[in-house]
């Protein structure tokens, strides 16, 4: 289980970040947002200067495709076209995973298996550009997605049957659709990449923040299972609590420390 930063959650700043990614133990960064650009659109030479000097691995980029509905023909074939961008962009990064949306679901509920056999062959093909650049795509569960809940992403991928296009999970979406984290957690852990980390709670309000442990997302038993099932994957810690630099510390301190335990059988 290797511990990053989804940088842009703490600053924009890449030379921050990566400060920040030092100094609290974490492992490598998943990059969204550089300064004012979104990934990859963003000055390559400057943050390869800063990543090289801090000798920090990028390990996923979330470039924003397939975030549209999948019956918007124009859109998901325009992000099949910029995927090409998002995969030279990771090869130049050496990074392994591109984090891709999974569709909105569909309006009506009766086009949901028309919407779901038009995602296959979108998938199938971005999966395909990927693999030959030995970058594997993760398809992330999102309330108000096609795949939003987990045994949808499980059946998707499945049918897809893709080397190279695997999941991402947000449990905090499980959370707010009042779901087990746990039981998602059992049910994804052969099929995920990418776990992403943002503890809280849901109120009648949205989402409460809170540092990581601190919330209901049951941290400790989600990395029990994923770690019994053999997963090596990313835990991206978000950061939204400030101060920053003080909850960031003590959420990645308890992440390390949680995945120290978890390896030891504590």
């Amino acid at each position: 289980m290797i511990p990053v930063l989804l940088t842009d959650t703490v600053t924009p700043d890449p030379e921050r970040a990566l400060y920040y990614t030092m100094l609290w133990g974490l492992e490598g960064v998943m990059l969204r947002m550089v300064e004012k650009g979104r990934v990859p659109y963003i000055n390559l030479p400057r943050l390869r200067h800063h990543l090289d000097d801090a000798e920090m691995p990028v390990m996923a980029i979330l470039p924003g495709l397939f975030e549209g509905a999948v019956f918007e023909t124009q859109n998901w074939m325009n992000d099949l076209f910029l995927l090409d961008e998002a995969i030279n962009f990771a090869k130049k990064m050496n990074c392994s995973h591109i984090e891709v949306s999974g569709f909105t679901a569909p309006a009506v509920a009766s086009d949901r298996v028309r919407a779901l056999e038009k995602a296959k062959g979108i998938f199938q093909k971005a999966a395909d550009k990927a693999a030959k650049a030995q970058i594997k795509l993760a398809v992330i569960n999102e309330a108000g997605g096609l795949f939003e809940r987990a045994e949808q992403l499980v059946d998707f991928l499945t049918q897809v049957a893709h080397p190279n296009l695997r999941a991402a999970w947000d449990p905090r979406t499980a959370l707010l659709l009042d779901e087990d984290v746990v039981s998602n957690a059992e049910y994804l852990a052969k099929w995920v990449d990418v776990v992403h980390l943002r503890d809280g709670k849901p109120t009648a309000l949205g989402w409460e923040d809170a540092v990581l442990g601190k919330g209901h997302l049951n941290v400790a038993e989600i990395l029990g299972v994923l770690h019994r099932a053999g997963y090596n994957g990313l835990l991206v810690q978000e950061v939204y609590t400030e101060p920053k630099g003080k909850t960031g510390l003590h959420s990645a301190t308890a992440l390390i420390h949680l995945i120290r335990s978890v390896k030891a059988g504590l």
